[in-house]
């Protein structure tokens, strides 16, 4: 029943290992840095020897290695003295074949002891024996290195185990017989024992320690990690056994686990490559405790998925903001995500909410910093400017910086008369009807007010033209004259309005001209609190007595600049404000009476989702149509998140958009303020 010779040479092996230790501790000849050389050929012939040679390299290919590293490991393992990497992988690899069956080699079910130690001397069984025998190992039969180690493991055993050992002992002046107990079986001993805890006590534990794969024995244990160099999260490691890490890879995974770091570093110098993770498992577990309120199952509204880790590295390491980081992933196309966008953004929202924990942080911060790096960088380039921020320079260069992308870009998703603001859907049915509705309820509110057909109409921020040439053939304005900061813009106005109305590359600061109208569809999203009141100034300034001053808004409960990334990528120094705020602003100019305020959010709402739905539509059109000089595709889908973004800003209610119309008094004893609707 009992092999005798393995058990003899296992019995030596210990009673020697106590004597070197007693005699460690009791002789004189002990020196200061013994305890360390001890822990230290500990370390190296666990980590190089063990776990990441004989286990994780050898057992699982877990990661390819240099030649000059392979050598190293298999040197450190002929040190360890566990049999040949041959045989030690044979054993390991019937172990996961069979494991708590009759063919496993060190099966659990027999007994404690036979799992940590009895299996060495114990005499196999037929069914052990078939089992083994029946284990794949022709990767290491073709290894010259593997193969010149089973040949000359005995000789090698010698030399690494008896001699080195005496020799180093007789230099530092301790003795032959010293050196071969203290530096030899002592260390050697530690990482026996080490190596047979993953075998025994990681295979007992209880079924909460078995959160990966719950039918097996194999458990959680950070005694075992602690002992085995990092080879205790042995749930995770049956259930992923190719994962080089041999752990999921938390803060205390990493504390716990030095062969992951060893592991690291080589990578780092660049004697290891191709370290293998289950990135699909790492994926979920990831996205359900980062989002936990995120839907992922085939219920949702919406289909989410991200294609790598790197991208959820990229998501919520590299990125200052979860936003950023969706932006980003936009960019890069690093996530697939279809249908009810709004819905997910709630739920990822919910999941920023909630309270998390600081131990939390920082194992979620491990994970994330050991996910392969994404090596991305955006291709497209941030405005940036040194000039005086809202002084004319200045925004003339970030609205170019939007509006200048392309003609072409913005046809592929806008109406036919390219309105690049709300359109009106009641009684609408299609964008290009929604945006006439909102052209005729424009003109109405004007003439409601008194604009007639001796009225000169301004408008500020005209766009492509769409509302000046409906103002030209349907408002009844005697003259229509539209400025913008788009030079882009002014070309294709000027094609579409054959000289019917004057279009000029203007500031509305750099504008002379007094008007009985002047019309502003949301030119005011550049403008923060000081800016609108200057504006207001500058509309009593040139406004006639007793004209009309028709201004949309984009609102929000707070003021608030435009979230960073969309500032550098998108939409630079843009802003928004509370509705009230814009009113005392204008309320600053004591002749400007308001007269009406209309809410067109959810119309807003329902137009950029038909802008986003054209886009979706029509991406390839889209890409084509962006400069040569960007990354196209990184253009398309950064303005493609932005209009999403806004959808549920809109559907939510978190901004607002409102039409509001002033009324300059003709005379001095007109109350403050008209009609509001």
């Amino acid at each position: 029943m009992y092999a005798v010779i393995p058990a003899v040479y296992l019995l030596l092996q210990h009673v020697f290992a106590v004597l070197g230790a007693w005699w460690m501790y009791s002789s004189s000849l002990c020196l200061p840095y013994d305890i360390m050389v001890v822990v230290f050929l500990y370390v190296c012939t666990g980590i190089f020897g063990v776990t990441i040679g004989a286990h994780r390299y050898y057992s699982h290919r877990s990661f390819t290695a240099s030649s000059g590293f392979q050598l190293w490991m298999l040197l450190w393992n002929s040190f360890a003295s566990q049999t040949p990497i041959l045989t030690w992988v044979r054993d390991h690899r019937a172990h996961h074949h069979h494991m708590d069956g009759d063919g496993d080699p060190y099966n659990i079910q027999i007994s404690f002891y036979h799992a940590h130690l009895g299996w060495i001397y114990t005499k196999r069984t037929d069914v052990q024996k078939t089992a083994v025998r029946s284990v794949d190992v022709s990767d290491l039969e073709k290894d010259w290195k593997v193969r010149y180690q089973k040949r000359w493991y005995i000789p090698l055993q010698i030399l690494l185990t008896i001699i080195l050992p005496g020799l180093v002992g007789k230099w530092f002046g301790t003795g032959i017989t010293y050196g071969i107990l203290v530096y030899s079986y002592l260390p050697r001993t530690l990482v026996l024992h080490g190596s047979a805890l993953v075998n025994s006590l990681a295979h007992y534990g209880s079924e909460s320690e078995k959160p990966y794969r719950p039918t097996c024995s194999a458990s959680e244990s950070y005694i075992v990690s602690f002992f085995s160099l990092g080879e205790g999260f042995h749930n995770w490691h049956h259930a992923y056994p190719r994962d080089a890490f041999a752990a999921r890879g938390g803060f205390m995974e990493l504390l716990l686990n030095p062969s992951t770091v060893i592991l690291l570093i080589a990578a780092k110098v660049g004697v290891v490559w191709d370290i293998c993770r289950p990135e699909k498992m790492l994926k979920d577990l990831l996205l359900r405790e980062i989002l936990p309120c995120v839907r992922l199952d085939d219920g949702a509204p919406y289909s989410f998925q991200v294609r790598t880790l790197s991208d959820i590295r990229l998501w919520f390491w590299e990125s200052p903001d979860p936003l950023s980081g969706l932006a980003n992933m936009y960019k890069k196309d690093g996530i697939e995500l279809t249908g009810d966008f709004c819905a997910f953004m709630e739920d990822l929202l919910a999941s920023a909410r909630k309270p998390k924990t600081w131990l939390w942080r920082l194992d979620l911060a491990v994970r994330l910093w050991l996910c392969p790096s994404s090596a991305w960088q955006s291709s497209i380039p941030a405005f940036q400017s040194a000039l005086t921020k809202h002084s004319i320079a200045r925004d003339k260069s970030a609205v170019a910086y939007h509006y200048d992308t392309g003609n072409e870009f913005f046809k592929c998703f806008l109406s036919e008369n390219m309105l690049y603001t709300t359109g009106i859907w009641e009684g609408a049915s299609t964008l290009d009807e929604a945006c006439v509705q909102k052209f005729r309820e424009a003109t109405r509110l004007l003439h409601r007010n008194g604009a007639t057909g001796e009225t000169h109409l301004l408008d500020v921020g005209c766009g492509w033209g769409g509302s000046m040439e409906y103002f030209v053939d349907h408002g009844g304005f005697r003259s229509v004259k539209g400025i913008t900061l788009s030079q882009m813009q002014v070309t294709y106005a000027e094609r579409r309005l054959l000289g019917r109305a004057d279009v000029f590359y203007r500031h509305y600061k750099e504008e002379t001209g007094v008007y009985g109208a002047i019309t502003a569809f949301q030119c005011t999203e550049h403008m923060p609190y000081d800016q609108l009141v200057l504006f207001f100034e500058w509309v009593d300034k040139h406004l006639e007595p007793g004209g009309t001053a028709l201004v949309e808004f984009m609102t929000t409960t707070k003021s608030a600049k435009c979230h960073p990334f969309f500032d550098k990528y998108v939409f630079p120094d843009g802003a928004q404000f509370p509705l009230d705020e814009a009113i005392r602003a204008a309320e600053r100019r004591k002749d400007l009476l308001l007269t009406s305020v209309d809410d067109y959010s959810l119309d807003y709402y329902r137009t950029i989702e038909q802008w986003v739905q054209r886009m979706e539509a029509r991406r390839d059109d889209c890409v084509r149509a962006l400069p040569a000089d960007t990354s196209a595709y990184e253009k398309y889908a950064t303005f493609l998140i932005y209009l999403k973004w806004a959808t549920y800003l809109y559907k939510t209610g978190r901004s607002r958009c409102y039409v509001c119309t002033w009324k300059k008094k003709d005379r001095p004893d007109v109350s403050q303020y008209g009609s509001t609707r």
